[in-house]
């Protein structure tokens, strides 16, 4: 390789450093914060049925 090219093939590749790190980096935020919702929605399921169940008793003792 030229100096030329050598230059832009490692300007390239500091660049594809930085953004595989970013891209890991937003992976693992994307896949914390999918954890967190799918946590979130069994508790609005459980809370939900929870609510079902003591509307289904009041309408029974009506």
């Amino acid at each position: 390789m030229d100096s030329y090219n050598e230059t832009k093939y490692k300007e390239l590749k500091k660049k594809y450093a930085i953004l595989m790190k970013q891209y890991q980096m937003i992976q693992q935020e994307y896949e914390k914060v999918n954890g967190e919702l799918a946590e979130s929605n069994q508790e609005k399921r459980i809370l939900q049925n929870r609510i079902n169940e003591i509307l289904g008793k009041q309408s029974e003792d009506n």
